[in-house]
């Protein structure tokens, strides 16, 4: 873990408490990643997953990274329709080098991903960024061949988006998500959202069951484990 002096994430990963709730927040893990719940989770089950190894995007991952990745991902639509009676977004600031314009505000690859049964496009559209579509979110590593920086959207319809505009403001989807809802709390450094984190993690704690329905019928090495919180 590269970096670890100065990322929270890999300072959170060598010592589990160092967050604002000073414990352990980190519900699952495999192999290269783990999946925690984000500070300023404005609605439930907002969560984050993070590379264990200090990558600056997505596009960085391997092939078989991808494919742990994507296992992950299934998981979660899975508890998100279940349990929430919702489909899944998802998305990432994603930039090749720690100084960046793509909106990020903490240098080290996450994906957010949570519960949502209403499309951003439409606001996404209203700025007028160059949109692209891609097949699959493993294309982001194409897409790191010609591009320093980018933004990632997968839809509720699992279509997949990638913005490709330099200077994307800071939490830039966070806020078009919050308007979607009606809220206004979409600022993680002003409202950390302290009770829907308490929430997210009670959850998990309460819901064990939710772990059995990961995808253990192909032969993988994720070793998928839950985390004892």
């Amino acid at each position: 873990m590269s970096n670890i002096n100065s990322c929270p994430f890999c300072q959170e990963f060598v010592k589990e408490n160092s967050n604002i709730l000073n414990e352990s927040r980190i519900i699952a893990e495999t192999n290269s990643f783990i999946l925690l719940p984000t500070t300023g989770g404005f609605i439930e089950n907002y969560l984050l997953i993070l590379p264990k190894t200090h990558l600056n995007c997505f596009g960085e991952l391997t092939i078989e990274q991808f494919k742990e990745l994507k296992r992950i991902i299934g998981w979660q639509k899975k508890v998100n329709k279940y349990y929430f009676n919702c489909n899944t977004s998802m998305f990432e600031h994603g930039a090749l080098h720690p100084v960046n314009t793509s909106g990020k505000s903490i240098v080290h690859a996450h994906l957010h991903i949570f519960p949502n049964n209403r499309t951003l496009m439409p606001e996404i559209n209203k700025y007028g960024f160059s949109i692209i579509g891609i097949d699959d979110i493993e294309d982001l590593n194409k897409i790191c061949i010609n591009n320093e920086t980018y933004l990632y959207y997968s839809d509720i319809n699992d279509k997949n988006y990638v913005i490709l505009h330099t200077g994307i403001p800071s939490q830039f989807l966070r806020k078009v998500l919050a308007d979607s809802k009606g809220l206004s709390n979409w600022n993680w450094r002003e409202d950390p959202c302290v009770e829907n984190f308490k929430n997210t993690l009670e959850f998990y704690k309460k819901n064990e069951q939710c772990y059995e329905i990961y995808d253990r019928k192909e032969i993988n090495n994720d070793n998928f484990t839950k985390r004892k919180l």
